[in-house]
C-alpha cells in the first residue's frame, strides 16, 4: 500500500474495505517505521506529547517505555530534524557565539517547553523548530500509516520496521549535505522563528494537503515532481528501498503473506521497491483505489 504520510485518512479511500482485508489477511505487517508494541499501544494522544509536548509530559510517557523503544524514539526525532534541514538548499550553521542566554525568555521558554537542549546552537534551534512545526501539522491530519498499525495491532498481526535509523543517519552523512552553501542563523533569527511558529505550521499543513490532493487524483508525475524538489532520491529512495529489499527476503523465508505500508514515492518512478521485489521472482500487487 503506497501511503500518503499525512492528510488522507484509510476511511476516505473508495477500497477501505479491501485495505483492511488484505491487512487482516496477512502475516506480517512491514511499516516505514514500526515501534515496538509497547508504544503502538499509547493512545494518540500519548504519541502526539512523546513528539511535540512538554518536557514534563515526554518524560513521564519515556519513563513508561522500554529503553530500546526510547532510542528508537530519540533516532527518529534525529532523523526527521536532519530530513527537514536537508529540505533547504543551503545548510544552517551557527556563529562561534550561542549562548542560550541571548534568546528572549518568550523564546527560551517555547523552546525549552518543546524538548529542546540549552547546549544546543542556533542552526540546531533553526532545524528543531521546524522539526516542531512539522509534527503540530502532521499531527492536525490524519495518517494512513498509523491507521494501518492500528488495525494490524488489533488483529495482533505481527509488525516490522523498514527503516533503519543507523544506515539512514550514515547516508545523511555521506551524501555531501555539508557541501552545501552556508546561512548562518543568529539570535534574531530564532526570535522570528518562534514568534512565527504558528505561520510555519499553517505551511506545513498546506503543503500536507496539496500532496494529499494529488495523492486522490493519483497524478503520478506530479508526485514525482515532489520527490525531485524536496529530498535526494538516492539517499531516500534508492538506499531506503535497497535495505527494505533485504529485510523482505529475510522475513518472506519465515512469512508467506507480507503487507508492506509505505510512503508511495517507494513504490513508483525510478528504484522502486516494487520493480524491485518483482526481479528478485516475487509476486507482488499495489493495492490502489485509482
Amino acid at each position: 500500500l503506497g501511503t500518503i504520510h499525512a492528510g488522507v485518512s484509510l476511511e476516505e479511500m473508495p477500497c477501505s474495505d479491501r485495505i483492511s482485508k488484505e491487512i487482516q489477511n496477512s502475516d506480517l505487517i512491514f511499516a516505514e517505521s514500526a515501534m515496538k508494541n509497547d508504544f503502538e499501544k499509547l493512545s494518540e494522544a500519548e504519541q502526539r506529547k512523546l513528539f511535540i509536548g512538554s518536557t514534563q509530559e515526554r518524560e513521564k510517557i519515556m519513563s513508561q517505555l522500554s529503553l530500546e523503544t526510547q532510542e528508537t524514539i530519540r533516532n527518529r526525532k534525529a532523523i526527521m530534524i536532519n530530513i527537514l534541514g536537508n529540505i533547504y538548499p543551503y545548510r544552517f550553521t551557527s556563529a562561534s557565539d550561542k549562548s542560550f542566554t541571548k534568546l528572549s525568555p518568550e523564546s527560551q521558554h517555547f523552546l525549552i517547553a518543546h524538548g529542546a537542549d540549552k547546549k544546543g546552537n542556533y542552526a540546531d534551534f533553526a532545524r528543531f523548530l521546524d522539526f516542531i512545526a512539522y509534527y503540530k501539522a502532521y499531527y492536525s491530519l490524519p495518517s494512513m500509516d498509523e491507521q494501518v498499525k492500528k488495525i494490524a495491532l488489533s488483529q495482533s498481526i505481527k509488525m516490522q520496521s523498514l527503516d533503519d535509523n543507523k544506515q539512514i543517519n550514515e547516508d545523511f552523512h555521506s551524501n555531501n549535505i555539508s557541501n552545501k552553501p552556508v546561512y548562518l542563523i543568529d539570535p534574531e533569527y530564532i526570535e522570528k522563528s518562534v514568534k512565527g511558529i504558528n505561520n510555519k505550521i499553517e505551511i506545513y499543513r498546506q503543503v500536507f494537503l496539496k500532496t494529499s490532493q494529488i495523492y486522490k487524483m493519483y497524478d503520478v508525475n506530479q508526485f514525482n515532481t515532489i520527490i525531485k524538489m524536496s529530498l535526494d532520491k538516492e539517499v531516500f529512495l534508492k538506499n531506503r528501498n535497497e535495505l527494505w529489499l533485504k529485510k523482505f527476503l529475510l522475513a518472506q523465508e519465515e512469512y508467506e503473506n507480507i503487507f508492506i505500508s509505505a510512503g508511495l514515492k517507494h513504490f513508483i518512478g525510478n528504484y522502486n521497491l516494487l520493480d524491485m521485489l518483482k526481479d528478485e521472482g516475487f509476486s507482488v500487487e499495489r493495492v490502489t483505489c485509482f
